[in-house]
Formats: C-alpha cells, sequence, structure tokens
C-alpha cells in the first residue's frame, strides 16, 4: 500500500502551489490538503515536514495544522506560533488555534 501511496504522490510543486492558496491570517488542515491533493494526512505531514528552508522561507507552511487546531510540535513550532501571531491567527500559549 505505501509503494502505490509513493507512486501517486504529488509532486512537491503541487503541494507549494495549494499553500499559495490558503490566504494570510487563514489556517488549513493537513487532511483538507491531504483531501485536495487525494493523498493520506500522513503523507501530506511528511512532504510538509521535507521542506528545504528555502521552501520555508517562500511558503505559507505555517498555515497549516492538525484537525483540532494544533500547531506542530517539531523544530519549527516557535517560527510557525511566530508567524500565525504575527498574521492575526489567534493561536493559546498551548499552540491551539482559536476559532477555526
Amino acid at each position: 500500500m505505501i509503494s502505490g501511496a509513493i507512486t501517486r504522490m504529488p509532486g512537491k510543486a503541487s503541494l507549494l502551489a495549494l499553500l499559495g492558496t490558503v490566504p494570510s491570517g487563514r489556517v488549513t488542515t493537513f487532511d483538507a490538503l491531504a483531501e485536495k491533493l487525494g493523498q493520506p494526512p500522513a503523507l501530506v505531514h511528511l512532504m510538509l515536514m521535507g521542506l528545504t528552508e528555502d521552501e520555508r522561507d517562500f511558503s505559507p507552511w505555517h498555515r497549516v495544522v492538525a484537525k483540532g487546531g494544533a500547531i506542530g510540535r517539531g523544530l519549527h513550532r516557535d517560527q510557525q506560533f511566530a508567524r500565525l501571531v504575527r498574521e492575526g491567527v489567534p493561536v493559546s500559549p498551548a499552540g491551539i488555534v482559536q476559532d477555526m
């Protein structure tokens, strides 16, 4: 099953283009992106984790959260939190986007 998913995996360009449609001050979820790309949410999550620093600089990766509104807990958590707050997205101190 995994090999089938990999052969159908959209290119990074498709993901980056889709990210570019998320407006400033708004968020989307891994699930919503996955549905639009026709892929499992876990695969979309892996693709986002694999973005290069240049891709992170020029794409709104930070606007993607878990379906419950939680921001990432990984290496880029503080950066995601700061970018969302700068855009006016209400994020609790615990890292949960409010009013999704």
